[in-house]
């Protein structure tokens, strides 16, 4: 099996840092904020074995984009394969109430 390479925004990274500083500080619950992490952590990972294990997104601006997303608790991970060089860029982790599609 190929696997792929990971590659992550600085976008990605400031929203995942807010995520979870925002569930550990605010909502003062530091175990459900590192739980979350390692599931997030998790699913990223296992992009590099599978990466079309989730489908395109429906919205047809981010289909045209080929955006595919998948959804870790409340939130959605969006990311493009890069069948060319191999590699998995995620781009983004957002709340799966916020207006995504306006932040993409």
């Amino acid at each position: 099996m190929e696997h792929y390479k990971i590659l992550v925004s600085e976008t990605y990274h400031r929203d995942l840092e807010s995520i979870i500083r925002y569930i550990s500080h605010n909502l003062n619950a530091p175990f459900t904020a590192s739980h979350l992490l390692d599931e997030i952590e998790s699913t990223v990972v296992s992009l590099s074995a599978i990466p079309h294990r989730y489908g395109v997104a429906d919205d047809p601006y981010l289909r045209h984009k080929a955006f595919r997303k998948c959804h870790v608790k409340n939130y959605i991970i969006f990311y493009k394969v890069h069948e060319e060089s191999k590699t998995v860029m995620i781009h983004r982790i957002v709340h799966a109430k916020q207006n995504w599609i306006d932040i993409l």
